[in-house]
């Protein structure tokens, strides 16, 4: 099954931060106790790494959802207004897989 594209939107000089909610195959929510989350940015798909985001440094966890934070400093350090982004997701005693890719704007 390819990977959800879902583009996100950011404002410079604000803090950014984007809920996403984790579900099963059926859209039941999935416990995410114990699980570890990576968030790539890139200058374009598969390009450089700009910036990472994990389970210490702005990626937070809610029952079955996780939160990914970008401070407003991080976001006015980026060169682009368009970067690529790419989300893993590790649940307890589960592979890592990629379970969402899109494009961050900033306006």
């Amino acid at each position: 099954m390819p990977t959800p594209i879902a583009d996100l939107d950011a404002v410079r000089g604000t803090d950014f931060s984007e809920i996403i909610t984790i579900a099963n195959d059926v859209g039941a929510p999935v416990s995410t106790n114990n699980a570890e989350a990576l968030f790539v940015l890139r200058e374009y798909e598969r390009g450089p790494v700009v910036l990472q985001k994990n389970n210490t440094s702005g990626i937070s966890f809610g029952a079955s959802n996780l939160e990914i934070r970008l401070t407003e400093l991080e976001l006015d350090a980026l060169e682009y207004n368009t970067l690529h982004y790419d989300l893993f997701l590790k649940l307890n005693n589960d592979v890592k897989k990629k379970i969402l890719r899109g494009k961050l704007e900033i306006e």
